[in-house]
């Protein structure tokens, strides 16, 4: 029984993990997982740039590679069904592919004084 939970416990993935080999993923530019994409599209360029440590032009290449694997899954999804995928973008009336926002110079300048004052 012990046995069982210790192989249990080891395949277990936490979100974080996930996360962190999404982004390591992105920066060589390796196809994604579903769970990794789905991971992605939850955070933006703030959150990559506070919550994970990446500079300005890090996290724009981790965001640019996202919109690559989200169209790469949804021409994928035309040829052969994949489960747990929705296709979005394909259908009229889809909402498309979630962007994040462009900061300004000064919105992103007040970013890096917040981040500055906590060290």
């Amino acid at each position: 029984m012990e046995s069982f939970m210790k192989r249990r416990m080891l395949n277990e993935v936490t979100n974080e993990q996930v996360l962190a080999a999404a982004i390591q993923k992105s920066f060589s530019q390796a196809r994604m997982t579903l769970d990794e994409i789905e991971a992605l599209m939850k955070l933006d360029v703030g959150k990559l740039i506070i919550e994970h440590d990446l500079s300005y032009p890090e996290a724009e290449h981790v965001m640019y590679w996202l919109k690559n694997e989200t169209s790469r899954m949804n021409a994928q999804s035309l040829y052969q069904s994949i489960e747990g995928w929705d296709s979005k973008g394909v259908r009229p009336g889809s909402p498309g592919i979630i962007e994040s926002h462009k900061l300004s110079s000064s919105q992103l300048r007040r970013l890096i004084l917040k981040e500055a004052q906590k060290i």
